[in-house]
């Protein structure tokens, strides 16, 4: 029998377990084995990060935080998030780069900075200059031409004349001029 008072048996030390990551094509850790990769570090199981938060660099044997660059349409840079979503790049969690100021190049796998006059402007007022900026454009070349306004450029008039910019009441966004009111084409 057994002493009630005495202290029971050490056991022996797990024998540290150690994993390796599965990388997806932008070598974002999607998983973990316990099966060996030649050429890469393993890690100790405990302190495997989360899957998807880090990204492995064989060029220098390390792992990198990461999070992901969501982009719109036109891939122009709109928020960072820790999820990838339809439209997201992966970035390093220390990218410091300014939303709406830059567009994502597939083809050269970088950022590049908008033109100054677009960065930081809300889509609505920059897609409004490009209405004006067609307006006047089709209503000097009649001018030029000797020819009537058209009626893209007419329809702009109409639309700005009701902005607080021209002196009347603003009666919200102005519509999309590229067809006219009877359903024609404008330009």
């Amino acid at each position: 029998m057994s002493d009630p008072n005495e202290a029971p048996a050490a056991e022996a030390p797990a024998a540290p377990v150690y994993v390796w990551p599965q990388l997806d094509a932008d070598r974002v850790v999607a998983g973990w084995s316990r099966e060996p990769i030649a050429g890469v570090p393993g890690i100790l199981e405990g302190d495997a990060p989360a899957i998807g938060t880090v990204r492995y660099h064989a060029d220098y044997s390390y792992f990198e935080a990461i999070m992901y660059a969501h982009l719109d349409a036109e891939g122009t840079l709109e928020r960072f998030d820790s999820r990838p979503g339809e439209r997201s790049v992966v970035v390093p969690a220390a990218c410091d780069l300014k939303p709406g100021d830059w567009r994502w190049h597939a083809d050269a796998g970088q950022f590049r900075p908008l033109p100054k006059v677009l960065r930081g402007r809300p889509r609505d007022q920059i897609a409004l200059e490009m209405l004006a900026t067609k307006a006047f454009a089709l209503g000097l070349r009649a001018i030029r031409d000797g020819q009537p306004l058209p009626r893209y450029t007419l329809d702009w008039l109409i639309e700005w004349e009701r902005t607080i910019d021209a002196g009347g009441v603003a009666q919200g966004a102005p519509q999309d001029l590229s067809r006219d009111r009877r359903g024609g084409s404008n330009g």
